[in-house]
């Protein structure tokens, strides 16, 4: 067996005293940078919001996509690209829009807003592609349903007999 201390009878609580004092001073210096500094800054979670996360196929420029946010009538918001480890070349961003005390039609708007935003700046005109994004149920059905229509009732059933 491996021993680190040999005596490792070790007076901790005759040294309470300086652990006290260092403790004293990280929480003075942890309120100090809170009241004087740039106060606490809050997330999402606590200030509540959109967010939209878009993967593009090239890096998108940044700038430009402010600019068309501006179009939109949504200055107060923030862009983050996201870099991940395992995919460096990600292209993806994270746009954050605030609202405080918004109910949930108003914070669908916003990401509404964000989308014809990215469609005017980033859209390819005469896509014959639907656009899920904005997509209800109904429409998402119905495209489902064209790509993979059910099966005959008789089908589904595996009846024995012939006649259906």
């Amino acid at each position: 067996m491996i021993e680190l201390f040999k005596q490792p009878n070790l007076d901790w609580m005759g040294k309470a005293k300086y652990f006290y004092a260092l403790s004293g001073i990280l929480l003075l210096a942890g309120w100090a940078s809170i009241l004087f500094g740039s106060g606490i800054r809050y997330g999402i979670d606590f200030k509540g919001g959109t967010n939209v996360d878009v993967r593009f196929a090239q890096p998108p420029n940044v700038d430009k996509l402010r600019d068309g946010l501006k179009a939109q009538g949504l200055g107060s918001t923030e862009i983050q690209s996201i870099s991940d480890i395992a995919n460096p070349n990600s292209n993806e961003v994270v746009i954050f829009v605030e609202g405080k005390g918004q109910d949930d039609a108003a914070l669908q708007a916003s990401r509404e807003k964000v989308l014809t935003a990215l469609s005017a700046t980033y859209g390819v005109p005469g896509s014959s592609k639907p656009d899920f994004n904005v997509a209800t149920p109904a429409l998402l059905a119905a495209v489902l349903t064209e790509k993979d229509p059910p099966a005959p009732l008789c089908q589904r059933r595996r009846s024995l007999s012939t006649a259906c």
